[in-house]
């Protein structure tokens, strides 16, 4: 596996204890709901990608390029009330719009998509 994939599986390792431990003090079933659809989502991704699965990395590269998108306009929504704004909202969309980038780059580097392939071509 490469090691930015590997990187990726840890920082998604990471997301699934911040949902449990948000399904641990969730304060409300809605709530509760969420944090378990959350904790879902992130262990089809890791599944997936673990696996090797072309679908899911395309799929996740997707949602990472709107991430990119719509972080880079919280940036500039932030940018656009600078004087008034919060420099934890700035912080906040910043590292989210490093985080989308990185997820963009990773899955579309040369050898996960390589590996990707092999493992496709191992189960055929």
């Amino acid at each position: 596996m490469p090691w930015m994939l590997r990187v990726l599986v840890v920082v998604l390792g990471v997301q699934m204890v911040i949902d449990a431990a948000a399904l641990a003090v969730a304060p409300s079933a809605d709530g509760l709901g969420w944090g378990a659809l959350g904790l879902a989502v992130d262990l089809v991704v890791v599944g997936g990608l673990v696996r090797g699965r072309e679908g899911m990395r395309r799929l996740v590269r997707i949602a990472a390029a709107f991430g990119v998108a719509y972080d880079a306009l919280a940036i500039a929504r932030w940018l656009g009330t600078m004087p008034h704004a919060e420099v934890s909202a700035g912080v906040l969309a910043g590292a989210l719009f490093a985080g989308s980038l990185f997820v963009y780059w990773a899955l579309g580097h040369r050898d996960v998509q390589a590996w990707m392939f092999e493992r496709w071509l191992a189960r055929t």
